[in-house]
């Protein structure tokens, strides 16, 4: 069997689970890249998933200078689809047993300094951009999560958070899907709200 029709297979399993779009298309972007790599060397079956086309689309990732996340969620990926593979019986061993894992960075957020934040909030932009911006600065969401925001995802009518013994009320909410694909309800500051209802 093809290794393209595997991976196809394999995608379509992973969207009946409760995985993220995003997941999704980025374990995706990785499946590709095996599949092309098997295709270079004219071997377009399952028994091209080896561990020296793993360490390749690895190794891969690193010359284009991928960052450590990068490849790791890389690693993931290819982890996950290996152990799919030996669950449907593709291959019987996993073709991941014996690749060095890779840890994945555990960073926080750099914070823009804050004359940098006021420069930036300054600059002049057309009105999807001023709208994207204030979602960006103002919510704390995710960039995916923003990119797949509808607009039955916005209220601007009030909504009051219970915080235990008090309470906020804001003038609008913003839901989100966000990692993992759990929504989340977000707060809109009054600047927020007034951008995006000018909008």
């Amino acid at each position: 069997m093809r290794l393209s029709e595997v991976v196809t297979r394999y995608l379509r399993d992973l969207s009946c689970r409760p995985a993220s779009p995003n997941t999704i298309r980025s374990y995706e972007r990785y499946l590709k890249h095996v599949i092309a790599l098997a295709t270079v060397a004219d071997r377009d079956t399952v028994s091209a998933f080896t561990p020296d086309v793993i360490k390749a689309v690895l190794a891969s990732l690193r010359e284009k200078h991928a960052a450590p996340a990068s490849v790791a969620l890389a690693q993931t990926a290819l982890g996950s689809f290996a152990r799919w593979g030996v669950t449907e019986r593709y291959w019987v061993a996993n073709p991941m047993d014996g690749i060095t894992r890779v840890k994945r960075p555990k960073r926080l957020p750099k914070a823009f300094e804050s004359d940098e934040a006021d420069r930036l909030m300054a600059l002049d932009l057309p009105a999807p951009q001023h709208a994207a911006r204030a979602v960006l600065y103002f919510s704390g969401l995710r960039e995916s999560a923003i990119a797949a925001l509808t607009i039955g995802q916005v209220s601007f009518a009030p909504y009051t958070f219970d915080l235990g013994d008090q309470s906020l009320t804001v003038p609008g909410t913003i839901r989100a899907i966000s990692k993992g694909d759990k929504e989340s309800v977000k707060p809109m500051v009054p600047e927020l709200y007034r951008t995006l209802y000018a909008y």
